[in-house]
């Protein structure tokens, strides 16, 4: 099955492309999700805007040379060619080899513009890449190469046949959309309403000719005193005090923040039937 092909933020433009673009996203099963700066980003929405991989090599820190053009070499015979008194320690003091087989999603925050990529060449993040790859080309030939996932970053556990259970990154697909035929005026999203004048005081209406005489007194309910010594009830006041205000709400984590305007410049996708999945219905070519 093809891989969905990468689509750069900027369209191209002649510009050499790299890995990493925008913000780089990282994940560890400690901390979970951050940015370069060690900010937590919100879980969603975002927009699954391409993927790719290649390959990187790193020096002292430094990246010294990255390969994007496919077909990719073999990675054995790359790193071969370079002597091993070269080969730099891992975290685990072992040499590590020079060339790592990198793992890219690239994601969109449709309310603000942000571009996100990530990156990482670890098993889970490989078993994230190849999961996702296979759902989105389905959906292409499903409902159209335009298709778009929504997703949410999600861990999810795996098994290991060394270390037991283990976590690693996921991203969970909440919906399948595609650009819809409003034009770029939807993109702005929902328009908020013209506020309202509040309405005009009515007058008190004018009292009626026919009520000439007072209306007689009400009788009163047995059992209520009628003792000219009982205390006259509190008089009632024509401006009840008003309830006090409800305490300020407090702010979500930047982690549970949830956005959807962002998306409304983009339709709705029906998801795969059971019947599309299962029988002969997928129209691949």
């Amino acid at each position: 099955m093809n891989k969905p092909t990468s689509v750069p933020p900027n369209g191209g433009g002649g510009v050499r492309q790299r890995l990493l673009r925008g913000t780089l996203l990282k994940w560890s099963e400690v901390d979970g999700y951050f940015d370069r700066d060690g900010v937590r980003p919100v879980e969603g929405p975002y927009l699954l805007w391409a993927m790719e991989n290649g390959y990187q090599r790193w020096k002292a820190q430094i990246l010294v040379d990255e390969i994007i053009d496919k077909p990719l070499p073999d990675l054995d015979q790359l790193n071969g060619a370079i002597p091993k008194s070269e080969w730099e320690p891992g975290l685990d003091g072992h040499p590590r080899i020079p060339y790592s087989h990198q793992y890219c999603v690239y994601l969109l925050d449709p309310n603000d513009g942000q571009f996100f990529t990530l990156m990482n060449s670890t098993v889970g993040m490989r078993m994230l890449w190849e999961s996702l790859a296979e759902r989105w080309e389905v959906m292409r030939h499903l409902r159209g190469a335009d298709v778009i996932a929504v997703v949410n970053l999600a861990t999810r556990p795996f098994r290991t046949a060394k270390w037991g259970i283990k976590y690693r990154p996921d991203l969970k697909i909440l919906e399948w959309r595609k650009p819809g035929g409003g034009g770029g005026d939807r993109l702005a999203g929902p328009v908020a309403p013209r506020p309202q004048l509040p309405p005009a005081p009515s007058a008190p209406p004018a009292p009626s000719a026919q009520t000439s005489t007072p209306a007689p007194a009400p009788a009163p309910m047995p059992g209520a005193s009628t003792s000219p010594h009982a205390p006259p009830p509190p008089p009632r006041s024509a401006n009840p005090p008003a309830p006090p205000p409800p305490p300020p709400a407090r702010p979500a984590p930047s982690g549970e923040q949830k956005k959807t305007d962002g998306l409304a410049f983009l339709d709705e996708v029906k998801p795969p039937t059971l019947r599309e999945e299962l029988n002969d219905d997928l129209p691949f070519k």
